[in-house]
């Protein structure tokens, strides 16, 4: 990754993340499907939202790194 596109990465603090982690649930997920989805979109769904709080937990931990925090 070049010194321009890490600049364009936005900050990422650890408290979005926990509340990310904390809000979006396995029951709190399973509430977000519509009832008369079959499983594979509650999967897909479930996989996806999972997905975005790692991609974004990792780029937390790398901005901590890089400022010498973590």
């Amino acid at each position: 990754m070049t010194i321009n596109e890490e600049m364009k990465i936005p900050y990422v603090s650890k408290e979005v993340c926990q509340y990310l982690r904390d809000t979006y649930t396995l029951p709190m997920v399973i509430n977000l499907v519509h009832p008369a989805a079959n499983a594979d979109i509650a999967m897909g769904i479930m996989y996806g939202i999972n997905m975005l709080i790692e991609r974004l937990e990792a780029i937390q931990i790398q901005q901590e790194e890089n400022d010498g925090i973590h």
